[in-house]
């Protein structure tokens, strides 16, 4: 071998050292960055459905005080529809009342007097 093939032998090899030593860098590079990326994705992910389930928790209490709201207007409503009904039946028990009193009235007049007593129109 001469003195040029030697050094061209070691030039190549140390091209090849180079250039694999640079792939295999930037291979360890692009790996670290992937792993990198999933971790990312898998945080801001886990991020998320965190938030999601703090929104959820934060609204069943406003659910149930929704509920209450809706069950008590009900209940209140049916309360004031049974009051308006025993105010109804007061008022109408009263007029019969007083129908009848003014027709026990009359009568006890009628009889008394002797007269037949004018009856309203």
């Amino acid at each position: 071998m001469t003195d040029v093939a030697v050094v061209h032998d070691k030039a190549a090899a140390i091209t090849t050292a180079v250039t694999t030593g640079a792939n295999l860098t930037e291979q360890a590079m692009l790996s670290a960055l992937g792993i990198v990326r999933v971790a990312h994705g898998e945080v801001f992910h886990i991020a998320h459905g965190a938030l999601g389930w703090l929104e959820s928790v934060q609204a069943a209490p406003f659910k149930v005080v929704r509920e209450v709201v809706g069950r008590s207007e009900k209940l209140t409503l049916d309360a004031l529809n049974g009051v308006e009904n025993v105010a109804l039946s007061l008022s109408r028990t009263l007029r019969e009342s007083g129908e009848a009193a003014g027709e026990v009235v009359s009568r006890t007049t009628e009889a008394l007097v002797g007269k037949k007593a004018v009856k309203p129109a």
